[in-house]
């Protein structure tokens, strides 16, 4: 799935990804250095934007909302301008953002793998 989302990325000509996720996603390492190995320039969220992020997530999981979430998600687009592209590597994260008003691409891991395996599927 990263692996695959890196492909996506590159293809598209992005280099610098904002990696967004579960706070364990963001600080683990693994999802960023398969990002890096693949030739991006991986930007995590600082500390307090990873703790805002999981707080999001686990609402989200709960069947919430967080009416603040759109907002907050559209000024933190403006504090990584060198980012061109988010990876989206949460299953949330999606429903709480305004894809329409993002200014960078948002990159979904779980639609790209399902676009490759079908396109593996039908040959």
């Amino acid at each position: 799935m990263v692996d695959e989302t890196a492909r996506v990325a590159r293809s598209a000509g992005h280099r610098n990804v904002l990696l967004l996720g579960t706070r364990f996603t963001m600080e683990n390492g693994y999802y960023a250095g398969r990002l890096g190995t693949a030739g991006l320039d991986v930007v995590i969220p600082d500390a307090d934007e990873r703790e805002t992020i999981q707080a999001f997530q686990e609402q989200a999981s709960q069947g919430i909302t967080p009416p603040d979430a759109a907002a907050w998600f559209a000024a933190l687009w403006a504090r990584y301008p060198e980012c061109e592209a988010a990876v989206l590597a949460c299953t949330e994260l999606p429903g709480l953002i305004d894809a329409d008003t993002a200014p960078l691409a948002l990159l979904d891991p779980l639609k790209i793998q399902c676009a490759a395996a079908f396109g593996f599927a039908i040959g």
